[in-house]
């Protein structure tokens, strides 16, 4: 947060890009990238756009959720990036290396899967799962 306070501070202009998941780079992520790039330089006459950019719906959600797990052992996640959930759905399960539940985890409240852990080994105070919560979002 120091660089986006400092541009504030300066009143200079900033955005954060922030796209995908678990250190995976896809091509769409990196051209959307490079279209709001493009979209904000454009806004600023920096530069004239070749085509039109066509703006996807966003939903700002005020309020989110961390699901942080309390027990080690296999992180099953029962959800995937993007997915919308109910309020008490299945987020996903810790298991044992034989298959046994140790424990699950569910949802606090309807929303939409933002990002989940990439790895199959959870300790105690790992972020499993992250998703914004439709209370109060601005669609």
């Amino acid at each position: 947060g120091h660089y986006g306070y400092a541009a504030w501070k300066m009143d200079i202009p900033a955005m954060i890009l922030e796209r995908g998941y678990s250190c995976v780079l896809r091509k769409e992520w990196y051209e959307g990238h490079m279209d709001s790039i493009r979209l904000l330089m454009n806004h600023f006459n920096m530069y004239e756009l070749e085509k039109e950019i066509p703006c996807e719906p966003q939903i700002n959600f005020k309020k989110s959720a961390y699901l942080t797990v309390d027990r080690k052992g296999i992180w099953w996640p029962a959800v995937v990036p993007e997915q919308d959930v109910k309020k008490g759905e299945l987020l996903g399960e810790i298991k044992d290396y034989f298959g046994n539940v140790i424990t699950s985890y569910y949802a606090e409240g309807d929303g939409r899967i933002i990002y989940l852990i990439s790895g199959m080994v959870v300790h105690d105070g790992d972020e499993a799962v992250a998703y914004g919560l439709y209370e109060d979002c601005v669609r």
